[in-house]
């Protein structure tokens, strides 16, 4: 019998210690092992500027901005975190530090297919013919992931907004917003969208309550390091709507994997890799 005790104890000493170890340890490389009908859309943590790559199961990649250049390394480093061997597209979605900085290292070491850019963009770029996109513009990469041009805003800062859809997945990808654009979103079919990933809210209004109610999302995606916090009016307002909110600078890098009907979203804190 105590023999028997012995070997117990000895058991959940055993998993008590290996769970220790798990814990301590840090994630080296991240891989979903998609498989053909799954994408996944990743928001990374920087300390500044932002970043979204989209990945399919055929091995697609595509880059959504580049980041601030004081984030550089710190881009490089999610990059090979998620084993990135290539990039097939970037696109920049606003002429600004932040947004399009490290276009020129990431061509230098990944020499992407194409980079799409603002109708209106100016800045010199490491590329001979950027596509310029226009409101309505749309192209579909790999065999399931759509991405169209939704606004544009050509007066002030070149910008663009997009509609990402995968399968029956609609993420609604915000670049800035004003109340002068709001009755232009208001007549966009946006009623589907499941997530949105919010403008940089610390730089003018919050959204109306009628634009986050015509869209109905399930899920707000917050990437600005100055974003609204967790106290503001507004984002109480999003929780009431049970709304669930995910703030990038604080939380670390978030994720949705998706296939055709269905997707889930998946944090990583930057403790656990970093």
């Amino acid at each position: 019998m105590f023999k028997k005790l012995f070997i117990i104890f000895l058991v959940c000493f055993f998993c008590l210690n290996t769970e220790k170890i798990v814990q301590a340890s840090k994630i080296e490389n991240i891989e979903f092992e998609l498989s053909e009908d799954e994408a996944v859309l990743t928001f990374f943590h920087l300390s500044k500027g932002e970043a979204a790559l989209i990945v399919d199961g055929h091995g697609q990649s595509t880059l959504i901005n580049t980041g601030h250049a004081s984030a550089e390394k710190e881009l490089f480093s999610m990059l090979d975190l998620f084993q990135v061997k290539k990039l097939d597209t970037i696109i920049v979605t606003r002429q600004e530090e932040g947004y399009d900085d490290n276009i020129k290292a990431l061509s230098k070491q990944f020499s992407p297919e194409t980079i799409y850019v603002p109708s209106s963009y100016t800045n010199t770029l490491p590329f001979s013919n950027p596509v310029k996109w226009k409101k309505g513009d749309h192209q579909l990469f790999g065999k399931g992931l759509m991405i169209q041009v939704l606004n544009e805003e050509k007066e002030e800062t070149p910008s663009i907004d997009l509609s990402i859809k995968y399968g029956e997945n609609h993420i609604f990808y915000m670049t800035n917003y004003s109340k002068q654009k709001e009755e232009l979103l208001l007549k966009e079919k946006l009623e589907d969208v499941n997530v949105v990933k919010m403008p940089n809210l610390a730089k003018g209004e919050a959204l109306s309550e009628k634009l986050v109610e015509h869209m109905d999302p399930q899920a707000a995606i917050f990437t600005a390091p100055k974003d609204l916090q967790h106290g503001s009016p507004f984002i109480k307002y999003l929780y009431e709507l049970w709304i669930d909110v995910y703030f990038v600078h604080q939380m670390g890098t978030v994720s949705m994997k998706m296939n055709n009907t269905h997707y889930e979203i998946i944090t990583f804190p930057v403790s656990e890799y970093k």
